[in-house]
């Protein structure tokens, strides 16, 4: 008879990095503090989403690191900036693995993340504490979009009302195969950034029917949320465009609204200076056509 000691999980998680360097993501330094113990195996892969090309020494040092305690690295480079859900969804793909966690560049992980996930292996959906600013005061997810409170305890939660962020999300391989079953992606891949996290809960609401779906509460990681962020004009311009496509792509895909009324949506915010590009004017017509973010139309090579 095995124990339940002796059962290995195989982890696999995906940190994307967008004009960054491996010493300056937050999420990379975070990891190499971790604390692993016997009956978990992870395996971490970076993708770097360009601009440019990583350091090949800074990659090397940090496999190297990272090899030292028992963690295995793969790095992608691919400059396009591709849509993260595709990312994703290749990796998901590529891989195996008992639990697939997703990370954003600037998340930092607790040192006991590991031995929670091994410790709650029966769940499908794990979702951390998630906290923002400098220390563990400020909860900002799990939501609760029925009672419209911010989840604050450790806990079994009821998936069909609750939604998080996808940075720190644990989704078991059982899940993905109930996503395979209904030739879903696990990741909407209509969406680049914005609205991933929204788009997997509304799926996950599509399974639960004929599914029982193990969702809980436990862990924590702290990350910067770029909502609650202060940026400068330009950045700040961008991230609200980038906000629109978002909710354009979900009002025509999930709110079944009309092309026309999307189109009055977009001239108003044209009319009243909201889009002030024309790099705007034509990623939002792009969303209105084809129904998907401009960056969704970059497919990746599975031989990759």
């Amino acid at each position: 008879m095995i124990s339940f000691q002796s059962i290995m999980y195989r982890i696999l998680s995906t940190v994307i990095l967008y004009n960054s360097k491996i010493s300056d993501s937050e999420t990379l330094q975070s990891l190499l503090d971790i604390e692993l113990n016997n009956s978990v195996c992870l395996t971490l892969n970076i993708w770097n989403n360009g601009p440019s090309l990583l350091d090949e020494r800074d990659v090397s040092d940090y496999k190297k690191i990272a090899a030292s305690k028992n963690i295995t690295v793969a790095v992608y480079q691919d400059i396009r900036n591709v849509a993260l859900s595709k990312i994703y969804n290749f990796i998901i793909k590529k891989d195996c693995f008992d639990f697939f966690i997703p990370l954003d560049q600037d998340t930092e992980i607790s040192k006991d993340y590991f031995k929670i996930i091994s410790n709650h292996a029966e769940l499908d959906i794990m979702l951390p504490l998630v906290y923002s600013g400098e220390d563990y005061t400020d909860i900002k997810f799990p939501f609760n979009i029925a009672s419209k409170q911010v989840i604050v305890h450790e806990e079994e939660l009821n998936v069909t009302v609750v939604t998080s962020v996808t940075s720190g999300l644990v989704i078991s391989n059982r899940l993905v195969k109930l996503f395979a079953d209904k030739a879903l992606n696990v990741f909407d891949e209509r969406f680049a950034f914005y609205g991933i996290d929204t788009a997997f809960f509304l799926n996950i609401h599509e399974l639960i029917d004929k599914n029982n779906i193990k969702c809980g509460c436990f862990g924590k990681i702290k990350h910067s949320l770029s909502t609650y962020v202060e940026e400068n004009g330009q950045a700040s311009y961008r991230r609200r465009m980038e906000f629109l496509y978002y909710a354009l792509l979900y009002r025509l895909n999930y709110k079944g609204k009309s092309r026309l009324s999307i189109l009055s949506l977009i001239l108003a915010r044209l009319f009243t200076g909201r889009i002030r590009d024309f790099k705007g004017v034509k990623n939002a017509l792009y969303c209105l056509f084809y129904k998907q973010h401009p960056r969704s139309a970059i497919n990746i090579s599975l031989n990759k």
